[in-house]
């Protein structure tokens, strides 16, 4: 894989997500992106969740869509399980995105450093060995 760094505000990467051109027009084959906490809390949040294509990776789902919105007009409690079975079932189906940092990511460091933790990158507990 041929990486380039492109360090960027997030109003520019907001609008080169959507850039569906070939990378040497400017588009872009795969990128990183890190959310937290309440980003992934519930539908009305998790963008990715959202089906509309607007996001990194174009997902795009009608069904998705319409889930979303059900969730949001729901009157209850129950009624708002009830929908994100039906959302976490279709995200099985589908694939939206693939939440790496909720699981043990994969970090690449040397051997001679000592407290590296699992999930997001931090600096913080990171020593030599």
């Amino acid at each position: 894989m041929n990486v380039e760094y492109a360090g960027l505000d997030f109003g520019v990467v907001l609008q080169r997500q959507l850039k569906k051109d070939p990378v040497a027009q400017g588009g872009w084959s795969a990128g990183v992106g890190n959310w937290q906490g309440i980003d992934w809390l519930n539908p009305a949040g998790n963008s990715n969740l959202r089906g509309d294509s607007k996001v990194a990776g174009w997902y795009k789902s009608e069904k998705m869509g319409a889930l979303r919105s059900q969730w949001l007009a729901a009157g209850n409690l129950a009624e708002q399980q009830r929908i994100c079975r039906d959302i976490q079932a279709l995200s099985f189906e589908e694939i939206p995105y693939f939440p790496i940092g909720q699981y043990k990511q994969p970090t690449a460091y040397q051997s001679n450093i000592t407290g590296i933790l699992d999930g997001t990158a931090v600096f913080w507990n990171v020593k030599p060995a």
